[in-house]
């Protein structure tokens, strides 16, 4: 779980349309870096660094690492898990659904709903 800075600052409603929009062009079992992951949660007010994993590139419902061996040890964060991440952290409601990119697609629609733009 990303950690809550005790007074995190909040992007205003134009820095979080870009952070959605760039969070969005991800595929949903892609691996963000600590650097892309804290980009796009910093206008919602999270503090995200990534999570310690293992590269699972050639399993299709792993995460996307390209470049990596197989089982190669990085920190990251995967799309499905900072879309679920912003949307809890947001209050939103959505539907849930058992595969991770279908669970990151109804986050995201969330997101865009309480962002007031096309999903």
């Amino acid at each position: 779980m990303p950690k809550a800075p005790a007074h995190p600052p909040v992007g205003t409603h134009e820095e979080q349309v870009a952070a959605y929009r760039t969070l969005a062009s991800y595929h949903t079992h892609d691996a963000l870096t600590g650097d892309e992951a804290k980009r796009i949660a910093a206008p919602f007010g999270l503090h995200h660094e990534g999570y310690e994993m293992r590269a699972n590139t050639g399993d299709p419902k792993g995460l996307w690492i390209a470049g990596l061996p197989k089982n190669a040890k990085v920190r990251r964060v995967g799309m499905f898990d900072l879309a679920e991440d912003i949307a809890r952290h947001l209050r939103l409601e959505y539907p849930i659904k058992l595969g991770r990119g279908s669970q990151a697609r109804e986050c995201l629609a969330a997101i865009a709903k309480h962002l007031g733009i096309e999903w």
